[in-house]
């Protein structure tokens, strides 16, 4: 090939590299390849040469229900580009909610044999999938969510997931406010930091496989977790908590004087569809300050 003809070609492939970065192919062809993935939208919309922005977006899967008001990336062009410099690209969504729909198989029907059916089957998933999505998608923000169908609904003020480690502030839930920090190791296990806002209390979880473990604490009282699950199933087969020479203002427990502190221990252990609960505490009274008086050289009486 001479010289000549590939000036030409090298223009042609370089107007051809731009051209797919730029977003506005995208309203044509974005649409069927989302929609062949379960994923729908109402509108797209350019933000300038590298970004565009989806909005009344939704995915529903047998199990959960996702829906954003807006989705904002930059061109996929461009997102590989970037990713293949290392760089990393920020997914934002904004004005989204989760819905966890209740089980309903029917009766008499198995579970499909690549379903998750328990922890130790979504670790061995997440040991599959986790380092494709750090890879592919390393950064994300969430703004102004919500979490229902898992017991009270959860708002969230925002999210932020990078390399692994999902950051949320401001999740609300049944009047409390706190601060969750969820971390991936590459082996499918993970931690779970959580504290209110007042950090009078928090919680460390760490999971693997079956098995979760941890403390909590409450008023600067240590509290013991443990919980093993079984290969298939939500509910643990064996959970215990146990607080030992635990010491509590009397107040915290709607105690008034004479009674100025609370000191026990407790233990609670859940087994085979039954749970045991032992608790030892007692309320100790108030030091009552004692007052002598004697002239100098008196011999001191009383106890």
């Amino acid at each position: 090939m001479s010289r000549w003809l590939k000036i030409p070609l090298l223009v042609l492939a370089a107007l051809g590299a731009l051209l797919l970065a730029l977003p506005w192919w995208l309203g044509l062809t974005l649409r069927p390849v989302l929609r062949s993935q379960g994923i729908n939208f109402e509108t797209y919309e350019r933000a300038g040469y590298a970004h565009f922005i989806l909005r009344q977006v939704n995915y529903e899967a047998p199990r959960f229900r996702l829906d954003a008001a807006q989705v904002k990336s930059v061109t996929p062009v461009l997102w590989l580009a970037r990713r293949l410099r290392g760089q990393e690209p920020v997914l934002e969504i904004e004005n989204w909610s989760v819905r966890i729909n209740p089980p309903s198989p029917p009766v008499g029907t198995k579970s499909a044999p690549n379903t998750i059916q328990g922890l130790p089957g979504l670790q061995v998933a997440l040991q599959q999938i986790g380092p494709q999505l750090v890879r592919w998608l390393p950064q994300a923000e969430l703004k102004r969510g919500t979490l229902s169908g898992l017991g009270p609904e959860l708002t969230i003020a925002s999210a932020t997931w990078r390399k692994g480690t999902l950051k949320v502030d401001g999740l609300h839930v049944a009047e409390h406010e706190l601060a969750v920090v969820l971390a991936f190791a590459a082996d499918g296990s993970a931690t779970l930091v959580a504290r209110n806002a007042g950090n009078e209390a928090r919680l460390q979880l760490v999971w693997t496989g079956s098995t979760l473990t941890g403390e909590a604490t409450l008023w600067e009282q240590p509290v013991q977790l443990t919980a093993r699950f079984p290969d298939q199933g939500w509910l643990p087969a064996e959970a215990g908590a146990s607080a030992v020479n635990w010491q509590l203002p009397a107040r915290r427990v709607r105690l008034g004087p004479p009674y100025a502190q609370v000191v026990g221990a407790v233990r609670f252990v859940w087994r085979d569809g039954r749970f045991d609960l032992s608790l030892n505490a007692s309320a100790q009274p108030e030091a009552k300050p004692r007052l002598h008086l004697s002239p100098p050289g008196w011999p001191r009486t009383g106890p």
